[in-house]
C-alpha cells in the first residue's frame, strides 16, 4: 500500500493512508527519501523502517486516515546501516 507523506523528521512522519491501524501498532514500511549526489542530481533511495503509530485521525473527505508515526528502527537496505545497527 502506498501513502502520501506530508511531514518527515528524523524521529517520525505524518502520512495519509487508506489503511487504519490503531495507535500503538508497530508497522513495517519503506520510505523513499531524496539523496543528492556529487554531480548535483537527485534520486530516491529506500529506507526500511519499523514505526509505532502514535496518532490516527480521520477519515478526511477523501476517505484517508492521517497517521502520526514514530520511527523506532530503520536501515538502508543496500548497506545494512541504520539507527540500531
Amino acid at each position: 500500500m502506498e501513502t502520501v507523506t506530508e511531514d518527515l523528521s528524523s524521529d517520525g512522519f505524518y502520512c495519509l493512508s487508506k489503511f487504519r491501524p490503531a495507535p500503538g501498532d508497530l508497522v513495517a514500511c519503506t520510505l523513499e527519501v531524496p539523496v543528492h549526489s556529487p554531480n548535483r542530481t537527485q534520486h530516491m533511495v529506500p529506507l526500511d523502517c519499523r514505526v509505532r503509530v502514535v496518532r490516527v485521525e480521520g477519515p478526511n473527505a477523501d476517505g484517508l486516515f492521517g497517521l502520526g508515526c514514530r520511527i523506532e528502527d530503520y536501515r538502508f537496505p543496500h548497506t545494512g546501516n541504520g539507527k540500531n545497527g
